[in-house]
């Protein structure tokens, strides 16, 4: 149905901003999206452009961070990818991953695998697509 591009700065305001801009575009194009859908998506996106801004780029406005969203009738396709040097999403995460609820860091991630249908990482670990079946639109 249509297709979402945008890069930005490494800063959370502008994060803050495209977050809105795409949840927008999204709700627009997936007519009768549903409450609970449109909430997962609003968090999962969220976590993935932190993750972005602050580990990947390391909040240097300088460095940029490109998404996309591909919005079908039955589902929404992500992709995130920052200028930062990745991560070893092969030891760090995995979908599902063990639960790290009392971790400082990595809970984000589990949170991204528990309201996707797929996850997956590039070799380097500095691009991340997601996709998240609808559930009133398929």
């Amino acid at each position: 149905m249509g297709m979402f591009r945008r890069e930005f700065p490494s800063d959370l305001n502008k994060m803050h901003d495209a977050l809105t801009e795409v949840m927008s575009y999204i709700h627009d194009t997936a007519r009768g999206l549903d409450g609970q859908d449109e909430a997962d998506l609003r968090l999962v996106i969220s976590e993935l452009l932190a993750n972005a801004v602050i580990h990947g780029n390391e909040c240097d406005p300088q460095k940029k961070v490109a998404f996309e969203a591909d919005v079908s009738y039955s589902d929404v396709r992500i992709t995130i990818r920052d200028e930062g040097t990745g991560f070893d999403h092969v030891n760090e995460t995995g979908c599902p991953h063990k639960s790290r609820v009392f971790d400082e860091h990595g809970r984000g991630l589990d949170i991204v695998c528990s309201l996707s249908d797929e996850v997956t990482f590039n070799g380097p670990g500095n691009e991340v697509r997601v996709k998240k079946r609808l559930r009133t639109n398929g």
